[in-house]
């Protein structure tokens, strides 16, 4: 899985309800990156609508974007490909928003001039 979001908090301990947890390493430019801070429900254990995802998929864990690809289901995107899930892959959690602190950062120096 080359495109991933490294979290090895979240390796490292089980979660549940919704946390904040911070990204350590990061090769999906534009969408999130190290230093981030994700807000994940760790109760959504199911895809349930398009968005990204905490997968565990044998030893490896991260976030992927998955989608409902019409007519064929759930579809992960690797690559900048959409391709199925992968066999064994386990959803630990729903990001619901990712915080990013450069972004935040460069909106108010445009809106304060």
């Amino acid at each position: 899985m080359a495109k991933s979001v490294e979290l090895v908090s979240v390796v490292a301990c089980p979660h549940a309800g919704v946390q904040l947890v911070q990204v350590d390493a990061s090769t999906i430019p534009n969408e999130i990156e190290a230093g981030d801070l994700l807000r994940i429900d760790f109760d959504q254990r199911s895809f349930g609508r398009d968005g990204l995802y905490v997968l565990r998929v044998g030893k490896w864990t991260g976030v992927r974007r998955i989608s409902d690809i019409v007519g064929e289901g759930p579809r992960v995107k690797q690559h900048d490909a959409w391709e199925a899930l992968p066999t064994g892959v386990e959803i630990l959690g729903y990001v619901g928003m990712v915080y990013t602190p450069r972004r935040a950062a460069a909106l108010r120096e445009v809106l304060h001039g």
